[in-house]
């Protein structure tokens, strides 16, 4: 199984990844051209990733599946703080996009614990027309 993923061409519009040992993704931005991933489905449920960074470049991820990754509630809250950062320019924009960080991962928290509020981030993200699925 594959413990570590580096992104780093545009071979495909759809990375299916789930259901491995991933604990590391790392997008190599330097060699990404801008458009990449323009209506692309990246699903990498079922591993096991802690916290989850896209890089700023202009891309446009449809679907997002980080599903199933059993993060704690602070590497969720943080990866839903890191998705708000980047999410106009890096992930949906104004298409929208489904966003699904549910399953065996923690419910997102209000941050008083973890230091990122997660449960803010899902409705920031909301507010920008994504659909966001998390634990409840």
């Amino acid at each position: 199984s594959i413990t570590t993923l580096t992104v780093a061409s545009e071979k495909s519009t759809i990375f299916n990844f789930s259901d491995n040992s991933l604990t590391t993704i790392t997008f190599n931005a330097s060699t990404l051209t801008p458009t990449i991933f323009s209506g692309s489905t990246i699903n990498l449920s079922g591993n096991a990733l802690g916290v989850i960074e896209l890089p700023n470049f202009t891309i446009g991820f449809e679907t997002i599946d980080f599903s199933d990754n059993s993060m704690s509630a602070a590497e969720v809250d943080e990866s839903l703080v890191n998705l708000v950062a980047n999410y106009t320019a890096a992930i949906g924009g104004a298409s929208g996009c489904s966003i699904d960080i549910s399953g065996t991962n923690a419910a997102p928290t209000d941050g008083s614990s973890t230091g990122f509020d997660g449960i803010q981030a899902k409705a920031d993200l909301e507010a920008l027309g994504a659909t966001v699925t998390v634990t409840t």
